[in-house]
């Protein structure tokens, strides 16, 4: 009883330290400047794309896919990066530019990485994609408009609201990564939340959370 307890209390640590870096962490990815505006780079983005791709992609403002989030694989409502060619990957990443910062960008990219190792890893490529990450914009971008952004996929899940240029809300916000540490191919040795993990791990901050976390 005393060691199932023990690591109940070990996983509570974690789990509530992970949450806090998470927290802390959108905070410090998001939204860093970049050249023009992000209502700009939204409306370029979805100027880029055929109609179909934008029936797709765009959502009304108060569509209820809105307000769905998860970090699952599997099909969602939007346009996939395996959709997009050259010129539309281009305008998503000018999108994404002021949306995450560079070191955020850098997280995204591994953890698209480590999907792509998964499927290797498990042998399902086609279920396990890094093609597989959806964009939905919701509204219309522009000045003084409501409007939201999604980028989501496995273990990834971005939700932004805008008026106009102003972040209203950077949440709910999600970054997760499986394997923790690659451990074959081309990638080996990527550690997609490696600061993270450590800092969950760290004696230093379990014993500091120990008297904050009960059972």
């Amino acid at each position: 009883p005393d060691t199932f307890f023990s690591q109940r209390l070990v996983v509570s640590r974690l789990l509530c330290l992970m949450a806090m870096v998470v927290m802390g962490y959108s905070g410090a990815c998001l939204a860093h400047p970049a050249g023009g505006t992000v209502t700009g780079a939204a409306a370029r983005f979805l100027e880029t794309l055929s109609v179909e791709q934008r029936n797709a992609a765009a959502h009304g403002f108060d569509d209820s896919e809105r307000f769905a989030f998860r970090w699952t694989p599997g099909r969602r409502s939007g346009i996939t990066l395996g959709d997009l060619n050259a010129r539309q990957n281009e305008a998503l990443k000018a999108l994404m530019h002021h949306v995450v910062s560079h070191a955020g960008q850098e997280r995204v990219d591994a953890i698209l990485a480590t999907e792509a190792a998964l499927g290797v890893l498990t042998g399902s490529p086609g279920y396990r994609d890094p093609k597989l990450y959806y964009t939905s914009v919701f509204g219309a971008p522009g000045p003084g408009q409501r409007w939201g952004l999604r980028f989501e996929g496995h273990h990834l899940s971005i939700n932004m609201t805008f008026d106009g240029d102003r972040i209203l809300s950077a949440s709910p916000l999600f970054l997760g990564a499986n394997p923790e540490t690659i451990t074959q191919g081309p990638d080996k040795g990527l550690r997609a939340l490696g600061k993270q993990v450590d800092l969950a791990r760290s004696e230093e901050h379990t014993s500091e959370l120990q008297s904050h976390v009960r059972i």
